[in-house]
């Protein structure tokens, strides 16, 4: 079993990023942090890295305070990590697959 989860989308990597926000909301998550690891990596002056690489950690602080209180050495993978990124011209969400984590 692989450690991601990730699927292709259709979307432009803007509108996903918003729709992504959007439906987290929705089921009671929010965007804890983000960066565009692309940009950042450029703005060291380094340039081997051309494809879009944007990381979100989101949380939803029920499920945390659950799943925390439950196992508290899971501090270590949360908050959840999920990633919009290009690979050969298509776009991707994805993201870690928590049970594999806990293992």
């Amino acid at each position: 079993m692989n450690f991601h989860y990730t699927v292709k989308s259709k979307r432009e990597i803007k509108d996903l990023l918003k729709a992504i926000e959007e439906a987290l909301t929705e089921i009671q998550f929010s965007i804890q942090w983000q960066t565009n690891l692309t940009e950042s990596i450029k703005k060291k002056g380094l340039d081997k890295v051309e494809a879009a690489y944007h990381i979100l950690e989101v949380c939803n602080p029920f499920v945390a305070e659950k799943i925390l209180s439950q196992n508290p050495e899971a501090h270590y993978f949360l908050p959840c990590k999920m990633t919009v990124h290009e690979k050969d011209g298509e776009v991707y969400v994805g993201l870690l697959r928590p049970t594999h984590l806990m293992q």
